[in-house]
């Protein structure tokens, strides 16, 4: 989850409700790489140097023979690495996050699991961001 003007408290707040609910249902899921909140700065989160110096796990650096400054990738994609991918689809989610269609989600999500590897990405939302939408528009001159 990407965020702005939070910090790290009230960041790992957002997700307290869905970590406790995992640790009180412990028998029903597995829990793979524990929940990582890290405040950064927006312009460092591609900066390998950076990476590598203050959160070390979360990139890997390619250290084949050959490879060369620069090549890495983000760890938790790992199994991504020279992937093909035939298609991508993407569904923005609001509407479907609204209190009355919470069920008809999770129904949804549930049922593409039965049939295909399915992926929820949170990191191209942005947390704490003002409610107000704002649209990019040509200014006029």
């Amino acid at each position: 989850m990407l965020f702005q003007d939070l910090d790290e408290a009230t960041a790992r707040e957002a997700w307290r409700p869905l970590t406790e609910f995992v640790a009180a249902h412990s028998n029903d899921y597995q829990v793979e790489a524990p929940l990582l909140v890290a405040t950064l700065p927006a312009q460092r989160l591609w900066d390998e140097a950076f990476l590598c110096e203050h959160l070390t796990s979360v990139l890997t650096v390619d250290s084949r023979p050959g490879a060369r400054p620069g090549d890495w990738w983000w760890t938790g994609n790992t199994f991504e690495a020279g992937a093909f991918w035939h298609g991508y689809h993407s569904l923005w989610l609001p509407s479907l996050l609204r209190p009355g269609e919470r069920a008809r989600f999770a129904d949804a999500w549930f049922a593409a699991s039965r049939r295909w590897s399915t992926t929820l990405h949170f990191n191209k939302g942005l947390a704490g961001a003002p409610r107000r939408r704002s649209r990019l528009r040509a200014r006029p001159r």
